[in-house]
């Protein structure tokens, strides 16, 4: 019987520097993450124990559904930090356009032409209606 594995523990993501919210989370480190993600490599000090550790995940499904667990969790991470911003960011929306950028990337890296394009198309939607407020503004001013 396949038992899906999940992560008990966390995920930690970089806050962008406040001058910098271009690179928001930076999702190369995600992306090489989930490239590179492979759990037949892991490593532990006593190479016995990574020996029963790794013949107790074959038990349980093999490595190979841990790798695809893990990546799959990396994407609804990533998924789940846009919706958390979303809802912190709803007053300002150009504030987020990175967060939307980088779970695009994401998508883009992972294969999901779909669901980056629709993100990509979200910011250019907002980069367009901020700079026709941004246009009005100087009409009125003018």
């Amino acid at each position: 019987m396949h038992r899906t594995h999940q992560l008990q523990r966390p995920i930690a993501f970089i806050e962008p520097n406040a001058g910098d919210r271009q690179n928001a989370t930076d999702s190369n480190v995600l992306i090489n993450l989930w490239k590179t993600l492979d759990a037949s490599k892991a490593q532990a000090t006593i190479e016995a124990d990574r020996v029963r550790i790794l013949a107790d995940i074959e038990k349980e499904g093999g490595v190979a559904a841990l790798t695809t667990s893990l990546k799959a969790l990396i994407v609804r991470v990533s998924a789940e930090d846009l919706t958390r911003r979303r809802k912190e960011l709803h007053y300002a929306p150009d504030l987020l356009q990175p967060w939307i950028s980088k779970h695009s990337q994401v998508l883009d890296a992972v294969g999901d032409r779909v669901g980056a394009q629709k993100l990509h198309d979200e910011v250019m939607a907002m980069k367009k209606a901020a700079q026709a407020r941004k246009e009005e503004a100087k009409k009125i001013r003018d």
